[in-house]
């Protein structure tokens, strides 16, 4: 009976090992500017400084969209949110597809009305290359 104490918290420690070793940055990356872009981005978009925000997307991104439908996306999310409060947190992990890396910041937010999440993907030049919000 006592063997399974000891048990979990070795699985324990084994999966939190697992998970840090996990969540280092690829070369070129550093886990402050990919959140100080990610908060940088969304306090321009709560200003509704759309052309700034604009400026900070990835070539491929302003290529598939105009400003003006940044704004027609962003705007009536934003206004059913209501005023931002407060950040209430964040996670930046470290991913990659097609062999590409890239770093993920999800960024919880407070507003008026309810909390919302969004997922900013950065590229290694680090402009915005994916955006969600939640």
């Amino acid at each position: 009976m006592k063997k399974r104490y000891i048990v979990i918290p070795a699985s324990m420690a084994l999966l939190l090992g697992l998970c840090a070793a996990n969540s280092a940055m690829p070369e070129g990356f550093e886990k402050n500017q990919a959140l100080t872009l990610s908060k940088n981005f969304i306090t321009k978009a709560n200003r509704r400084a759309y052309e700034n925000c604009y400026s900070l997307l990835s070539p491929a991104m302003r290529d598939s969209m105009s400003c003006a439908r940044l704004e027609s996306i962003l705007s009536p999310v934003l206004d059913s949110l209501g005023d931002f409060v407060r950040f209430k947190g964040f996670s930046v992990t470290a991913k990659q597809t097609k062999g590409q890396p890239y770093v993920q910041c999800i960024v919880k937010c407070q507003y008026e009305n309810e909390s919302a999440d969004f997922t900013i993907s950065i590229g290694k030049d680090l402009m915005i290359s994916g955006l969600s919000i939640h």
